[in-house]
């Protein structure tokens, strides 16, 4: 049962991940240049949403525009929000306006029709897409309307695709895993055939800095238990596992705070 549950996770997956993103390079209402492959390619997470403006477009873009300024506290200026015309045919002092008259005042404006939502299949108003990673993948694509955890659930996923600075780099002579992932508790276990028990573990977020160095405990051959605290918060973490001057790291998800 759960090898079927397993094929069929990753069939949907690969349905909602295989739409690649179109790149632009344009200017926001502030004068400020954007290269879409290039903010990807740094690793930023972008989400990007379609308006006319209308009054039925407010609650999912403002739906939307909320749950991205939760993240900044976590992830500082890794996931940007576009607010964009949906034909290029409103002002952008207009749509400015509209922005910050309905309670988004840190959203990215833009009034440019290289931004096309056509790229994106279907119209819709809002029109909102997440994209991420160095592949630049499109993670989520909604219309008219916000489904919030599958919102979050593919930013979670853009920022995990989009941590090109954590990469993983398991040594071919290394072979390891780390149990549960996703975290549910304050414990993990890591197996691995490491030749010496003088190792150090660190857990770096995806911004590249260490976090915590962390206690472990051996607890039978090549089975290690490893102590997390209650201080750190949920998000995409790599857990660096040093030997001997070498680094082999594994990307860990926390997600029970």
């Amino acid at each position: 049962m759960k090898k079927v549950f397993l094929l069929i996770f990753a069939f949907i997956s690969s349905i909602n991940f295989s739409q690649t993103a179109t790149n632009f390079n344009v200017n926001d209402c502030s004068s400020n240049n954007h290269d879409l492959f290039t903010e990807l390619n740094s690793g930023k997470v972008i989400v990007i949403c379609w308006v006319m403006p209308c009054s039925s477009c407010i609650a999912p873009s403002l739906s939307a525009y909320t749950q991205v300024q939760n993240y900044q506290s976590t992830y500082p200026n890794k996931v940007l929000f576009y607010l964009v015309d949906d034909y290029a045919n409103t002002s952008c002092p207009t749509l400015t306006s509209w922005a910050l008259t309905n309670g988004m005042p840190n959203a990215i404006v833009f009034s440019n029709s290289a931004i096309d939502m056509y790229d994106y299949g279907s119209t819709g108003m809002p029109k909102i897409v997440v994209i991420g990673g160095a592949n630049h993948q499109v993670f989520d694509n909604q219309n008219n309307s916000l489904n919030v955890t599958q919102f979050n659930n593919a930013i979670n996923q853009a920022l995990l695709a989009s941590a090109i600075s954590v990469k993983e780099n398991h040594a071919k002579n290394i072979h390891y895993n780390v149990y549960p992932n996703p975290v549910t508790g304050d414990k993990i276990i890591l197996n691995g055939d490491f030749s010496t028990d003088e190792l150090n573990m660190d857990l770096i977020n995806i911004l590249g800095s260490k976090v915590k160095t962390l206690s472990f405990t051996k607890i039978g051959g090549d089975t290690y238990e490893i102590t997390l605290d209650q201080q750190i918060k949920n998000g995409i973490y790599l857990l660096n596992v040093i030997q001997k001057g070498a680094t082999y790291s594994s990307k860990l998800i926390i997600n029970n705070r």
